[in-house]
């Protein structure tokens, strides 16, 4: 079974080239990974930040 897609991607050989089943699910795969790697590096610097806010407020304090 054949799979189009709508947009490029990194398998696509052109405008309406095919890829494969295990290509698209790799794709979906890596897209998910990518976007939660995104989220957990926001988290990280969100916790980054307090951490730093806190040291400044301790330091002060001392």
């Amino acid at each position: 079974m054949v799979y189009f897609l709508a947009k490029r991607c990194k398998f696509c050989r052109g405008s309406g080239a095919s890829t494969s089943k295990n290509e698209l699910v790799e794709f979906l795969r890596t897209k998910e990974n990518n976007r939660q790697s995104e989220k957990n590096l926001k988290k990280l610097q969100q916790n980054n930040l307090e951490l730093i806010q806190s040291l400044q407020k301790q330091l002060k304090i001392a």
